[in-house]
């Protein structure tokens, strides 16, 4: 049972976040499916979120140049 856990938990936030979701919606009362597609929602906005964020960080310092760029070396 621990093993299961472990293999879950190490698929990361963008599945764990979706179960745990559905599991307080039926939890409070909501119906099963619509509990279901409420997780899902907020798996797919997670990884959206995700992605959104990575692009934005990795275009940043594109244009950035660093110290020991050459184009920074002073004669």
């Amino acid at each position: 049972m621990e093993e299961v856990f472990s293999y879950i938990i190490g698929l990361g936030a963008a599945v764990m976040m979706p179960i745990i979701f559905t599991i307080l919606g039926v939890c409070i009362g909501i119906k099963l499916s619509k509990a279901l597609k409420s997780g899902l929602l907020v798996g797919v906005g997670f990884v959206g979120l995700s992605v959104v964020t990575a692009l934005l960080t990795s275009t940043q310092y594109a244009g950035i140049p660093q110290e020991d760029s050459p184009k920074n070396k002073t004669k």
